[in-house]
């Protein structure tokens, strides 16, 4: 007797939702594992904002101070502008995990791993997004496009509690409804929209550009389509939607004000975080929102030129809402800045998060996903000839609103994740205008496992040639051996100090996690020594100080925060002023009991004239401070010599698997986050 077995044929069916959904997770997980530079529970030891955000959920009461937070610029402490919603997600997803590990355990595991949840959310939302236009599988294309850029990669590692990608996330999920509100959802989408729009802008108000062109291409289809006579809903529901949105955003964003109101007070007009600024865009924005649908029947009675009309009233309509909301808070357009003190322009301009996209491989990495979508939509409008009127009009509008996003994102790269997320759907027009000119290969089946597998094929090659030196290409990486440039060398203030904007001599500079994790190890010494109540104050440069914060119990000055003025002012001086004058006031003055120099830029520079702290630590400091650490080469530790006692100091050497990327550590790399 004889059996005989049939071959198994294994078909992937790009064609179900449930398995590209499941292509999507599997997708994401895979990326983590190969970007992951710390496992679930550790932070990344470059960013800045990762510690600080840990800090505060560990160490401080942030539902009662508002943004007091007492550990930066010691003694005196400064404003944060963060706001509630991140750490209350990290709260939340930090509640089961206390069933198997203690509170604070289960904070940083939750932390490290918040930012990976975002990342695959956004995902499936542009899968989600994506279906309005295309097939399941397209629609997974477009997903994996996103996840795979770098923008996104960079804020969504392990590791890496930072609100970036939460703001993206809730943008994307606006867009969502946006388009959900005009395709037969009526008002659970409109609620959605005013909810994700409250939440986007109570997380961070640069939010504000993605929901404001979502508003203008949401109310330009809708022209459209009224002109065409395709809405779904009569022009009464359609405006009692509009107004369960306009309500519902300034209502919750409201409650948002009350619940978690700025430093400065309840009703204090503040650019850089949710304040009655905000609840007055979001009115003014409603009224707009409202209006756009109320102008169309009145327009309608003017049958020349119907869509010419209604373009032009929607425009006016929007001109005057932007009128009213300039007049009432005239210095709104320039946000953050305007809590930037002038003494900080400089340093604010040099931040690299704020840096352009110019270089090619910054622009294949930080925008490659917006002009793929961009040439998709050209591509689109190459073939108009088979598109209705309805299609070229808003292939033209989606065209300049990507344009926009991409704009931004390019002299901003921090803000190119907004461009990549609005981009996916584009993208997957381009390929499915591709297909459809019979190229053989641009199958979803077929592309789906190239996309899969070419992004991390690209990591490891540009990580490969990062290493050789041969290219930079992460979000923050400044090129080390750069030549001279003017703009980061050092200004003067009215009483001719020097403030060094970037590194206070010359482009070479020091890693900085080595020293943290060295200064953590010494950190018990020094306070057994220690008999004040008050925590030991630190000064160092500003990149490592959050990470001093996190990994130790002492207190700092200077970190980079646009609010905290006085806390770089005095970094700056204390590392770029002649002589060591300065120093001394500060020291004195701060009650500074443990100072980190990074001496390499004088050991590598000689000839280049070196501030007086550089003399001070390289002599082993004077009489009342002693070498406690030293990393030849690079870093010199001085303490109070009342703590060092008789120990000798403690000699390291600089470990390259401990320290992380030089290209993302400098101090020419402070990361503000606005």
């Amino acid at each position: 007797m004889t059996s005989t077995t049939k071959p198994i044929h294994i078909r992937i069916n790009f064609s179900s939702p449930a398995f590209c959904i499941t292509a999507i997770i599997v997708f994401g997980i895979i990326q983590q594992l190969f970007i992951a530079q710390v496992w679930p529970g550790e932070l990344v030891g470059f960013s800045t904002d990762n510690h600080t955000y840990m800090v505060r959920l560990l160490e401080s009461r942030w539902w009662e101070d508002h943004g007091w937070f007492n550990q930066i610029n010691a003694p005196d402490g400064i404003v944060l502008h963060w706001t509630y919603p991140l750490m209350l997600l990290i709260t939340a997803l930090a509640l089961p995990l206390q069933l198997f590990m203690p509170w604070q355990d289960a904070l940083i595991y939750a932390g490290s791993l918040c930012a990976p949840l975002f990342y695959l959310a956004i995902g499936l939302v542009i899968y989600r997004l994506t279906r309005y236009l295309t097939t399941p599988g397209w629609a997974c294309i477009a997903a994996l496009i996103v996840m795979s850029a770098r923008p996104i990669l960079n804020y969504g590692t392990i590791g890496r509690p930072d609100h970036h990608l939460l703001a993206v996330l809730l943008v994307c999920v606006f867009w969502w409804a946006l388009i959900g509100m005009d395709r037969g959802k009526r008002y659970s989408h409109s609620l959605m929209a005013g909810a994700c729009a409250a939440l986007a802008i109570w997380t961070t108000p640069e939010t504000m550009a993605g929901l404001v062109l979502g508003i203008a291409l949401q109310s330009w289809a809708r022209i459209v389509d009224h002109i065409d006579g395709r809405l779904p809903h009569p022009i009464r529901t359609c405006i009692g939607g509009d107004m369960l949105f306009a309500l519902s955003w300034v209502v919750l964003l409201l409650g948002a004000i009350i619940i978690d109101p700025p430093y400065e007070g309840r009703w204090a007009a503040v650019h850089d975080r949710a304040s009655i600024v905000h609840i007055c865009f979001a009115g003014f924005t409603g009224m707009l929102i409202i209006g756009r649908t109320l102008i169309m029947p009145p327009l309608d009675r003017i049958r020349h030129n119907r869509l010419i009309m209604q373009t032009i009233g929607l425009g006016i309509l929007g001109l005057l809402v932007v009128a009213g909301f300039i007049a009432l808070f005239p210095h709104a357009y320039a946000g953050a800045m305007n809590h930037v003190a002038p003494e900080l322009k400089t340093w604010i301009a040099n931040i690299q998060e704020m840096q352009p996209s110019i270089t090619p491989d910054q622009l294949l990495v930080n925008i490659g996903a917006p002009l793929l979508g961009i040439f998709g939509l050209l591509l689109v409008w190459e073939y108009r000839a088979e598109l209705t009127e309805r299609q070229k009009l808003l292939t033209l509008g989606a065209m300049v609103t990507l344009t926009l996003l991409t704009m931004v994102g390019t002299l901003y790269f921090r803000f190119a994740y907004f461009a990549v997320a609005a981009a996916g759907p584009f993208a997957a027009l381009l390929l499915i205008r591709l297909e459809r000119m019979q190229v053989a290969f641009l199958k979803p089946d077929i592309l789906v496992p190239i996309i899969i597998g070419l992004p991390l094929l690209v990591t490891h090659i540009m990580g490969a040639l990062e290493e050789s030196g041969t290219i930079n290409y992460r979000l923050f990486a400044v090129p080390t051996n750069a030549p001279e440039n003017k703009a980061l060398q050092p200004t003067y203030t009215a009483d001719n100090r020097i403030i060094p904007m970037s590194h206070p001599i010359g482009q070479a500079v020091c890693t900085n996690y080595p020293m943290v994790t060295y200064l953590k190890e010494i950190a018990p010494k020094l306070e057994a020594k220690w008999h004040s109540p008050d925590p030991m104050i630190v000064m160092a440069s500003q990149n490592p100080g959050p990470a001093i914060l996190f990994h130790t119990d002492f207190n700092i000055i200077s970190a980079p925060y646009h609010r905290n003025t006085d806390g770089i002012l005095d970094e700056r001086r204390f590392f770029g002023t002649p002589g060591t004058d300065y120093m001394n006031e500060v020291i004195d003055r701060r009650h500074i009991a443990v100072a980190a120099v990074c001496v390499k830029p004088v050991i590598d520079q000689p000839e280049l004239e070196r501030p007086g702290v550089y003399d001070w630590a390289l002599n082993g400091g004077d009489d009342r401070f002693g070498v406690a650490l030293e990393i030849p080469g690079e870093w010199v530790i001085l303490a109070r010599r009342e703590l060092l006692d008789d120990w000798a100091p403690v000699i390291k050497q600089a470990d390259p698997d401990d320290a992380e990327a030089p290209a993302t550590d400098t101090d020419n790399n402070s990361n503000n986050s606005g």
